[in-house]
């Protein structure tokens, strides 16, 4: 059977709300040196646009994370090549579903001394989450559970679709 994509949200209106979040992040980190944070893999394409709406000087990185389970136990990883510590830090997620490795992070970032941690999701499915955790910043709220494009993959395909999308 083929599957068919569904668009939920078009490139149009990301783009609106790609430099509505803009604005909002300006004015949060006014007169604040801070460091955004791109977590890989699902981030990439949100964060490049979203530094571009940005557009006054920060530090860019980016994070990798990996969760492993056995016997019944998560083990989350993740690499960075900055020191977090006195940094005002903006962690940019693609998806935020259970919360639980965006949760991991901002912990592990505060406990090597960052000055602050907040997070900006481009979809938050608060339906799905396990912790308490809430973004700062959302650009979406959706409730779909799979949702592909604009740099959100399923794998490593669909990541090239200008929108957002389901497959039905």
């Amino acid at each position: 059977m083929e599957q068919k994509l569904q668009v939920v949200v078009t490139a149009d209106e990301i783009a609106a709300r790609v430099h509505e979040l803009a604005g909002e992040i300006r004015k949060e980190y006014e007169d604040t040196d801070f460091t955004i944070v791109g977590l890989l893999e699902d981030s990439f394409v949100f964060l490049a646009d979203l530094i571009r709406a940005i557009n006054v000087p920060l530090n860019c990185c980016f994070l990798k994370a990996a969760v492993h389970h056995s016997g019944g136990h998560m083990d989350i990883q993740y690499t960075t090549e900055f020191d977090p510590h006195g940094a005002n830090i903006l962690l940019v997620g693609g998806i935020l579903d259970t919360g639980v490795t965006l949760d991991y992070i901002e912990k592990q970032l505060t406990a090597r001394g960052a000055k602050s941690v907040k997070a900006v999701v481009l979809v938050d499915k608060p339906s799905f989450r396990t912790t308490e955790l809430s973004p700062e910043f959302v650009g979406f709220t959706r409730e779909e559970d799979r949702i592909i494009g604009y740099g959100l993959g399923l794998g490593n395909s669909y990541r090239y679709i200008p929108d957002l999308a389901v497959l039905s």
